[in-house]
């Protein structure tokens, strides 16, 4: 069960006098936007930057309970049962964007369970590339100290952090979409690795007008 801009519970319980009681228990914990409730969020840089970005609600990453990468994604709260797939996030610059002053958008991604069994997806996106971090090489300051809590708080068997960078030189009308949608389990034998454990979700979007100096961001912290 979801509490609200914090985490998903998807619990399944089946109670029978001839069967085991099967609990799947997955959390999903979520970025806290500081942005209004509407469709697109606006997020402001220095720099003079304005990206707007969607796919969120309320603080909360849309999800469906299906495990259809292909919509639609509504929930923010509730339980789920045959599936999980998180909604593909959508960005455009409206402001600071040119071919002499390009933006650059680094999006940091993290996906944690406590399954030690479960495959935890990898993130796509249009126009960005996404790699995996590790040892002491790419990340920015306090990416990987919040790798660590969210292993420590969560007692994770398993976490993954992704970081890609996308270049914009110029506003735009339509959305792309940073992070595809994101298929975490599936119905038909897929979700029993999930059993029983929690699963959490993560992203961070950096805005600057430099690839290499990523000091104006947003960060978003559970």
């Amino acid at each position: 069960m979801l509490k609200a801009k914090d985490k998903l519970t998807i619990a399944i319980s089946v109670l029978s006098t001839a069967l085991l009681v099967l609990a799947v228990v997955c959390s999903i914990m979520f970025a806290a936007f500081t942005a209004n409730k509407q469709a697109n969020t606006t997020i402001s840089f220095h720099e003079g930057i304005d990206i707007e970005i969607n796919g969120v609600s309320s603080g909360a990453w849309l999800y469906n309970g299906t495990g259809s990468t292909a919509g639609p994604f509504s929930s923010t709260s509730g339980n789920v049962v045959d599936g999980l797939a998180l909604s593909p996030i959508g960005l455009r610059v409206t402001k600071g964007a040119s071919t002499t002053t390009p933006t650059y958008v680094r999006v940091f991604v993290v996906f944690a369970t406590t399954s030690a069994t479960a495959t935890l997806p990898t993130p796509t996106g249009t126009g960005i590339t996404y790699s995996q971090l590790s040892g002491d090489t790419g990340w920015v300051d306090g990416e990987r100290d919040f790798v660590n809590s969210i292993t420590s708080t969560l007692g994770a068997s398993q976490v993954v952090a992704y970081a890609g960078t996308s270049q914009f030189t110029a506003t735009s009308e339509s959305f792309s979409n940073i992070i595809n949608a994101v298929q975490v389990f599936q119905a038909n034998g897929n979700e029993n690795a999930h059993n029983g454990e929690q699963f959490r979700a993560y992203f961070r979007i950096y805005a600057s007008t430099s690839s290499t100096d990523w000091g104006e961001n947003y960060s978003y912290s559970f």
